[in-house]
C-alpha cells in the first residue's frame, strides 16, 4: 500500500485466503527513504508497531508466528520480545517479518520452505531471527510462504517458496536465504498476494511475476513467470491490493482507483471517493480505503460507502474474515465474522459486527477457592495436607503456564513454598496438595499466583485454615456395608456412585463409639486400569492419576460420603480404597466396565446401591 509522508503509516494488502491480505509493503520518494509501516494482518494473525518502535502481536500461533516464544494463541495483544526501533512489519500466511530502522529484517514462525531466510528450513522459530545477509533494506512484504525486501538502492531480494517462480530468480527453486529478483531496478514499493509479487517503479510502472493462473499478469499467457514481467496497461501506479477472490486492484497516484485479475483479463477503472490515500482488500470484490480525512471507506463494484463508527484512520489491513484499523492516537480497532484464534485481539473469540478496541495482555487473576476463612474467622481443616484450590482468570485462550502456591503462618512467615510450578492448563480451576503436614492448632494463611506465558498475577488475597485435631480414626476389624456402588457393570466414560461408609466402626480417643462421622478423610484409590492416550477416569472431581495411585479428600456426612466414579478402560476392574495413615482400611470393590461402542448392551440402572464384592486385609496396602 501506499504510505503517505502526512499520514506515515501503511496498510497491508495481499488474497487473505493465504494469508497474505495485510503483508506490509510500503511506498518511498526516489530517496527510498523508509516510512513507518504501523498495521499488517495475516491469515489469521495480526502485527502491530507502537510509536515506541515495539511490536505487538494477536491471533493465531499455531507455527510462533506471534514470535512470543510459545505456540499458544493469543485473543489479546502481547509484545513480540527482543524487538525495538522497529519501523515496519508483515504477516505472511504462517509467518511474520519486521524491519528495524537500521535496514536490517527480522522473521519468525513457519519455516517451511525457507521463508525465514536464514538458510536452511529448520523450525518453526518462535522469536525473532536476523534475516541472513539483508541490510540497508526500505521495505518489506510477505505472501503464501515467501518473504521479499526492498534495498535502498532500489533492487528486490526474496526468498522461500518458488514452485511458480514467484520469487523471480528465473528459476522455481526454493530459497533459503535472500535472493536478488533478475530484471527489475528502480524499485520503490512492493505487492504480494498468494503466490504472485509486483514491483512498482518511482516512475510507477508495475512489474509482475510468479502465478498468472487467474490473469495476475495481464500481457503474457504464460501460466507461471519466472522473472519480472511489466503489465503495461497498468500505469501511473501508487499501490497495489488483492482480494480473496483474485482481483488486482490499483491505486494510482492521482487517487483513482482501477482493478484486474479474477475473472478480467483486462484494466478497467472504477467509481471511487476522492482523496483516497491508501486501500485494503476487504473481501470478495470489496476493498477498504482510507481518505486523507482519517474516515474509512468501503468500495465494490461501482458504489462506495462510508463505514460509520470510526475516524481518524492512518491504517487498515484486512485479514481472512476480519479487518484492523488504527487511529491517530494510537489504538487499534477490530470486526469480522471469524474469531476463532483471537485474531479480532478483543480478549474473546467472539464474532464481531462493530468494530472492538483491540485489549493489550493484562496479568492474569488468581483467587483461593479453598480454603475461604479469614484471620479472623479461619476455616477448619481436618487434614494436615489439604488440598489448596483456586480459579485463575485471563483472556480467552489463555494458557495458564505456571503456578506458585505460599502457605504462612499468622505473622507472614512462609512455611511452605511450592515454588513455580510448570503446569500448561487452560481451565480456570487449578488445585496443589500442601507437601508436608502443617501443625494442628495453628492458623494460616495461602495465596495464590498464576503466570500465562507473558505475564504473573499478583498474589491472591489470601484464604485462612486452622488444622485442628485431626479426628484419630481407629477401624475395627471388619467393616459392614464399607464400600457400596449404584451399579457394578457400567459403559466406558459413564458415572456410577461409590458409597463409603464409616459409621458404627468408629471410635475417638475417649473410646466413645460415634456414628455420626462429619469430617474430611483422605483416601487412596489404586487398582484401576490405565489408558496410555486419555484420562484414565475421575473419582469425584479428580483425575485418576496415571501413576495407578490417587488421593483424594473425602467429606463424610453422619459416616457417608458418595463419590461419583467414571472409568473409561474396558474390562474388569479391580480397584482398592483405603484410609490413608490408618492400616486395616483396605478394601476393594469390583466392577466390569464395557466399551463404549456396545450401544445394544442394555444396563439397567437402579435407584439403589446394590453391595459390591467387598473385601477386607487385616494389613496395611504397603505390605500387599
Amino acid at each position: 500500500m501506499l504510505v503517505q509522508e502526512e499520514i506515515t503509516a501503511f496498510t497491508a494488502w495481499g488474497r487473505n485466503t493465504f494469508g497474505q491480505l495485510g503483508t506490509g509493503w510500503m511506498m518511498v520518494k526516489e530517496s527510498i527513504e523508509p516510512k513507518k509501516a504501523k498495521l499488517s494482518a495475516g491469515r489469521d494473525h495480526s502485527l502491530h508497531v507502537k510509536e515506541d518502535g515495539s511490536v505487538w502481536a494477536w491471533g493465531s500461533n499455531d507455527f510462533g508466528q506471534l514470535g512470543d516464544g510459545t505456540t499458544t494463541s493469543k485473543t489479546t495483544a502481547v509484545q513480540v520480545p527482543g524487538l525495538s526501533h522497529v519501523i515496519a512489519v508483515t504477516a505472511g500466511t504462517y509467518h511474520s517479518m519486521a524491519l528495524k530502522s537500521d535496514g536490517t529484517v527480522w522473521a519468525w514462525g513457519r519455516n517451511t520452505f525457507g521463508q525465514l531466510g536464514t538458510g536452511n528450513s529448520n523450525g518453526p522459530i518462535s522469536v525473532p531471527t536476523q534475516v541472513n545477509s539483508l541490510t540497508g533494506v526500505v521495505a518489506i512484504a510477505a505472501n503464501e510462504f515467501s518473504s521479499y525486501a526492498l534495498k535502498n538502492d532500489g533492487t528486490v531480494w526474496a526468498w522461500g517458496m518458488n514452485n511458480v517462480g514467484q520469487l523471480g530468480v528465473n528459476s522455481t527453486i526454493d530459497r533459503y536465504y535472500p535472493a536478488q529478483v533478475v530484471g527489475v531496478s528502480g524499485v520503490s514499493a512492493l505487492a504480494t498476494w498468494k503466490q504472485t509479487a509486483y514491483a512498482i517503479t518511482s516512475a510507477g510502472t508495475v512489474w509482475g511475476w510468479g502465478s498468472n493462473s487467474q490473469y495476475e499478469i495481464l500481457g503474457t499467457s504464460a501460466q507461471t513467470v519466472l522473472k519480472p514481467f511489466e503489465i503495461k496497461a497498468v500505469t501511473n501506479v501508487a499501490s497495489i491490493e488483492a482480494t480473496e477472490s483474485a482481483y488486482q486492484y490499483a491505486l494510482k497516484k492521482d487517487g483513482s482507483v482501477g482493478m484486474w485479475g479474477g475473472n478480467y483479463g483486462y484494466y478497467t477503472e472504477l467509481s471511487s471517493p476522492s482523496g483516497i490515500k491508501s486501500i485494503s482488500a476487504k473481501s470478495g470484490l470489496d476493498l477498504l480505503a482510507v481518505l486523507g480525512d482519517g474516515s474509512v471507506w468501503s468500495v465494490g463494484g461501482n458504489s462506495a460507502s462510508k463505514i460509520e463508527g470510526i475516524s481518524d484512520v492512518n491504517a487498515v489491513a484486512s485479514g481472512k474474515g476480519y479487518w484492523l484499523a488504527s487511529k491517530v492516537d494510537g489504538s487499534v480497532w477490530a470486526m469480522g465474522g471469524d474469531n476463532s484464534k483471537g485474531q479480532l485481539g478483543d480478549g474473546t473469540i467472539v464474532a464481531r459486527s462493530t468494530l472492538a478496541l483491540v485489549k493489550e495482555n493484562v496479568a492474569p487473576r488468581a483467587t483461593v477457592t479453598y480454603p475461604l476463612g479469614s484471620k479472623d474467622a479461619p476455616g477448619s481443616s481436618n487434614v494436615s495436607q489439604p488440598a489448596i484450590q483456586w480459579t485463575q482468570r485471563d483472556a480467552a485462550l489463555t494458557n495458564f503456564s505456571a503456578y506458585q502456591v505460599q502457605v504462612l503462618d499468622e505473622s507472614g512467615t512462609i512455611v511452605i513454598d511450592s515454588g513455580e510450578v510448570k503446569q500448561a492448563v487452560t481451565t480456570s480451576n487449578n488445585t496443589w496438595t500442601v507437601s508436608k503436614p502443617l501443625q494442628a492448632g495453628q492458623a494460616f494463611q495461602v495465596r495464590v499466583k498464576v503466570y500465562d506465558e507473558q505475564l504473573w498475577s499478583d498474589w491472591s488475597s489470601p484464604g485462612w485454615m486452622e488444622i485442628t485435631n485431626m479426628f484419630p480414626l481407629k477401624l475395627k476389624n471388619s467393616l459392614t456395608s464399607s464400600i457400596e456402588i449404584s451399579q457394578s457393570t457400567i459403559k466406558a466414560g459413564e458415572p456410577t456412585n461409590v458409597r463409603l461408609s464409616i459409621y458404627n466402626n468408629v471410635y475417638g480417643e475417649d473410646g466413645i463409639e460415634t456414628d455420626l462421622f462429619n469430617e474430611i478423610v483422605k483416601l487412596r484409590v489404586s487398582g484401576y486400569m490405565l489408558s496410555s492416550t486419555e484420562s484414565s477416569g475421575k473419582f469425584g472431581d479428580v483425575e485418576l492419576s496415571a501413576t495407578d495411585t490417587t488421593l483424594i479428600d473425602v467429606q463424610f456426612h453422619d459416616g457417608i460420603a458418595e463419590i461419583p466414579l467414571i472409568l473409561t478402560m474396558p474390562g474388569k476392574q479391580i480397584l482398592y480404597i483405603e484410609i490413608v495413615d490408618h492400616k486395616n482400611s483396605l478394601s476393594l470393590i469390583e466392577i466390569e466396565v464395557l466399551p463404549i461402542e456396545l450401544n445394544n448392551v442394555l444396563i439397567l440402572p437402579t435407584s439403589i446401591f446394590k453391595e459390591a464384592r467387598i473385601k477386607m486385609f487385616a494389613y496395611s496396602y504397603k505390605s500387599l
